[in-house]
């Protein structure tokens, strides 16, 4: 499932195969739903962790440069502000 969101939005053949695997594994809809939200906001992290350390803060504290992977994964503006919030307080 993170391979799938890090490489880009699942397509019809990766959703039937996950809801195949799902099923299998007596996973429901709900709880799916959990590990999906939160094995996004974790690719979200790593990859803004990624930018910060290569770029630093300048680059993604610009908005234009987190916007397009916020939406692609799903990720609110709250949830990019407390990642930021985290991420920089390691840093430090």
């Amino acid at each position: 499932l993170k391979h799938l969101w890090a490489v880009g939005i699942p397509g019809e053949q990766e959703m039937a195969l996950l809801k195949a695997v799902r099923q299998s594994l007596a996973i429901n809809e709900h709880d799916h739903g959990i590990m999906e939200r939160s094995i996004r906001i974790e690719t979200y992290t790593e990859t803004v962790r990624k930018m910060l350390e290569t770029n630093g803060s300048s680059t993604v504290g610009d908005v234009d440069a987190t916007e397009g992977l916020r939406q692609h994964l799903g990720i609110s503006m709250e949830q990019h502000v407390s990642t930021m919030e985290s991420l920089l307080s390691e840093n430090e």
